[in-house]
């Protein structure tokens, strides 16, 4: 009788779940129907389509894209998520100040609204256009008078790495470590003037906090489309660690800046930090939260802008290791129009058509941000024909747009010659836009491609790259985190004669330490 019973209670339940489930899928179309929202998959109560993504959630929106189309919604647990897949929806529907904003996520309230990447609005205009203006001064332009403070400052970097490399002697060594000091201590001249040693400690520590935040900010995305996950032990350890790790991180900064503070001399701006604390001079009465914006502001640009050139730099030392060829030609247009006496600068750019398109079609096939940092509609918008309501998040697949047939021949081969037209000249599809589009595209967009050529072609230019014997060579397939990264891999650089260009002739600025998580 007590079998029969708990058969009968179990069928009883699995049908009302039937039931509900269908209600649900009735519902939720009807809501779709009347609302005109972007036609999309089903998903399941509570979770929506979270469960069937994957753990490679880019290829997975991408296979949605071919059913869906080039507008699509997704229900993500409590929240509706617009994806973009298409390069030119993405450049109209970005160009709008319409979707500028930044969903509201139990996630990112750790950032309390300051900074400059996860603010909205009024904050986030005037926090940009400042941060852009001082930039440009500090010699962030693709042309004209004053960019050479922005390539001294690189080839500073540039010099300190091919230094460190020199010193491998040619062994195995994983440029993860070198690749990071550079792009952190290229950014943090632009905002701190300090640098730090690769191989220092406290660097190394710190490195290695940033990396963790990285990977837990991704393996805790899930609590922004349901809530209620927040409450599991796992995740409650997880969030504990990522905001002391930000902590840290914002201690450090506020420290700096009250340090600065004190020797600041009015009118004798060198940095970001000197600009902002011009502000602080000019103003009569005290900035409200002064100190918490300014280290978030830094914090947030250090982040961003350290991670995303280590990451595709990474990315195009995997993928010459697999091309011998691709290196060769590059090393021979480099001998042909550089030499060997002096290292390449931005001016040489025009020159080294070839090596720039080997560097583009890497950020093409590797996709570092293969889903762009979510937007979120600042008021309802009707978009080709769809209704986009307020408060929804609206993500452009940049995978998509670097992987469709529809914009490239064969998107899976690696091929840079894409990237350079009938007349042997550099061209750039409006499908690749690999920093993103519209108004919220990468603030740091010009410094970061400066560097990743000024880096890359010196590396070719002073030292072979060898695949080390007995190891295989770099997986191509990424690991999904804040970025898509490569899995770790080494590789053997020997120095390619006496005349390596590896010192600088100018004493390196004093050594600061940065802390950052």
């Amino acid at each position: 009788m007590l079998l029969h019973f708990l058969i009968y209670e179990a069928s009883h339940l699995l049908q009302c779940t039937l039931i509900l489930l269908i209600v649900f899928f009735m519902v939720s179309g009807v809501r779709k129907l009347r609302m005109n929202l972007p036609p999309g998959p089903w998903g399941i109560p509570f979770f929506g389509y979270l469960p069937f993504l994957g753990p490679n959630t880019y290829i997975a929106m991408y296979e949605l894209s071919k059913k869906f189309g080039d507008i699509y919604s997704i229900a993500l647990g409590q929240r509706v998520m617009i994806v973009l897949s298409d390069p030119m929806v993405i450049r109209e529907a970005f160009n709008q100040s319409a979707f500028t904003g930044r969903p509201m996520t139990p996630l990112y309230g750790m950032f309390k609204g300051f900074g400059v990447l996860n603010t909205r609005g009024k904050m986030w205009k005037d926090e940009r256009r400042f941060i852009h203006q001082k930039l440009i001064k500090l010699g962030m332009k693709k042309f004209g008078s004053g960019r050479e403070q922005m390539e001294q400052r690189i080839q500073t970097e540039v010099r300190h790495l091919l230094d460190c490399v020199h010193k491998t002697g040619g062994e195995a060594v994983s440029m993860d470590q070198f690749l990071t000091a550079l792009s952190t201590n290229v950014i943090t001249s632009f905002l701190l003037s300090t640098r730090y040693d690769a191989y220092d400690p406290i660097f190394l520590k710190h490195k290695e906090i940033n990396g963790e935040g990285f990977k837990l900010f991704a393996k805790l995305d899930m609590v922004n489309y349901i809530w209620a996950l927040k409450f599991l032990p796992g995740v409650v350890k997880d969030m504990k660690k990522l905001c002391a790790n930000h902590a840290e991180s914002m201690d450090f900064f506020r420290n700096l800046i009250q340090e600065r503070r004190k020797t600041y001399i009015p009118g004798d701006d060198k940095d970001v930090l000197d600009y902002y604390l011009s502000v602080e001079y000019e103003r009569e009465t005290p900035i409200l939260n002064f100190d918490e914006q300014v280290a978030q502001v830094l914090c947030d640009l250090v982040s961003a802008g350290s991670e995303s050139v280590k990451t595709t730099a990474s990315w195009v030392l995997a993928y010459l290791l697999h091309h011998d060829h691709v290196v060769h030609k590059m090393r021979c247009e480099i001998d042909e129009h550089v030499g060997r006496d002096r290292l390449p600068n931005m001016a040489d750019q025009t020159r080294l058509i070839y090596c720039q398109a080997v560097i583009n079609e890497v950020m093409r096939i590797a996709n570092v941000v293969p889903i762009a940092p979510n937007h979120a509609a600042e008021a309802d918008f009707n978009l080709h024909g769809y209704f986009i309501p307020k408060g929804s998040s609206v993500v452009a697949l940049l995978y998509a747009c670097h992987m469709s047939p529809k914009y490239w021949d064969e998107p899976q081969e690696f091929r840079p010659e894409r990237f350079i037209n009938e007349q042997g000249r550099l061209t750039c599809p409006q499908a690749f836009i690999p920093f993103g589009k519209g108004q919220r595209n990468c603030l740091g967009d010009t410094i970061a491609q400066s560097e990743i050529f000024l880096l890359l072609t010196a590396l070719i230019q002073n030292f072979t790259l060898e695949n080390p014997i007995g190891c295989p060579l770099p997986s191509l397939e990424g690991v999904q985190g804040a970025t898509l990264c490569p899995q770790d891999f080494k590789v053997s650089m020997k120095s390619r004669s006496s005349k390596t260009v590896t010192s600088d002739p100018r004493p390196p600025p004093a050594t600061t330490i940065l802390m950052h998580g």
